[in-house]
């Protein structure tokens, strides 16, 4: 299924955690180098400016074709149209991938876009009248797009796919009626729980090193996705969207109550859990969350006027910024406050670096126990000297 050779993205995984023991210093840069050379990779990944560039270029050339090819056709077929163009990106696509060894340029993600994007007008093209065309294009674009994720290990797949499987499940809860839309809520965040909870279980999984990235990609967005299923802002103002006659009604008293609490406590969950298990995800994304519970609630109740509580909330942050990173100058329970990247172990093959480290010191071990003299063959006797 993979378009990339699986040796190949172990090896990447390897360059990552050798360039950041290197960055800790753990390691020399001397052993980086032949930790590098050792575990080759032949994938092109360059800098994140030049993928931009490159990303420009291809959505320019793209664009120039579509432009040039309908000028010249006055889009006379839109359904063949479509189609070729779809089947010319994908065709480009797997070239660079498998023959130039594109991986993450940025050429990749705009054909990938474009391939999708293509297919799904010639899908809208060919769908009946009458039909539900949002519930179905958006089961169209997740299933191709994680498709694409499962093929290309692109984390832009990734959110592709979860976006557009999140608006089916609305789109579905919406069709089905009264009773859904009443529990789409709770839908949403069960969804969102099953997708976390399969992405914290693959880490344990070798697959896992072809897909960490996206594998990250999707947890954040799951996380944050079960929060917003049951924000009280959300929930009310997309009730009154969706549900017919409540408009002008507010939400059941219990229920109202159980939305607050949710909005309240499930961030402060978020941190703490964080805390506990060192999940760094939990952590951002439980402060994230506690920002927009305090926007929600200034929404619904003004306490102080809006400049006055963005400066206080400002100072709030910026005390509560300084006091923690004076706090962690020490390892406290396993966090510390100190520049250093992000530790990826889920996606490191540590037994890859060792075995480098272990060739490399052979090695020069080897060199220096063979050298007795003078000559070219250890000193036995070769040299101008016994």
């Amino acid at each position: 299924m993979l378009a990339y050779n699986k040796t190949t993205l172990e090896n990447l995984a390897i360059h990552e955690a050798a360039e950041e023991a290197a960055d800790l210093n753990l390691i020399s840069p001397q052993k980086e180098t032949e930790i590098k050379t050792h575990y080759m990779v032949d994938l092109y990944s360059p800098n994140i400016f030049v993928r931009i560039g490159l990303g420009l270029l291809t959505t320019f050339i793209v664009l120039s074709s579509v432009g040039l090819i309908g000028f010249i056709t006055n889009f006379s077929s839109p359904l063949v149209f479509m189609i070729v163009f779809a089947g010319g990106c994908y065709a480009v696509l797997s070239y660079v991938t498998a023959t130039k060894k594109h991986f993450n340029s940025g050429v990749d993600h705009v054909l990938m876009l474009a391939t999708i994007v293509f297919f799904t007008g010639a899908f809208l093209e060919m769908m009946p009248k009458g039909v539900n065309e949002d519930l179905l294009t958006s089961a169209f674009v997740g299933i191709i797009s994680l498709c694409f994720f499962l093929r290309f290990a692109d984390s832009i797949m990734a959110i592709v796919s979860f976006g557009a499987l999140v608006v089916f499940i609305v789109n579905v809860g919406i069709y089905l009626g009264t009773s859904a839309k009443i529990i789409l809520p709770f839908i949403m965040m069960a969804f969102a729980a099953v997708v976390y909870f399969v992405c914290k279980k693959s880490k344990s999984e070798r697959m896992h090193v072809y897909y960490s990235k996206g594998v990250f990609v999707l947890q954040i967005l799951s996380v944050l996705t079960f929060y917003v299923a049951g924000n009280y802002f959300v929930v009310a103002e997309f009730s009154k969207e969706i549900l017919p006659g409540s408009a002008n009604t507010s939400l059941p008293l219990l229920f109202k109550y159980f939305m607050w609490a949710f909005t309240v406590f499930i961030p402060l969950g978020y941190v703490a859990t964080g805390i506990k298990y060192k999940d760094v995800i939990l952590c951002r994304v439980g402060i994230l969350c506690i920002a927009i519970t305090v926007l929600t609630y200034r929404y619904y109740y003004s306490i102080l006027p809006a400049e006055a509580a963005m400066v206080l909330a400002g100072m709030i942050i910026c005390l509560g910024a300084y006091l923690l990173t004076k706090y962690l100058k020490k390892s406290k329970g396993g966090f510390i406050f100190e520049n250093v990247k992000r530790r990826k172990q889920e996606t490191a093959n540590l037994e890859g670096v060792i075995i480098a480290e272990t060739f490399g010191q052979s090695k020069a071990t080897l060199q220096q126990e063979t050298t007795f003299g003078g000559g070219s063959f250890g000193g036995g006797g070769a040299g101008e000297r016994f």
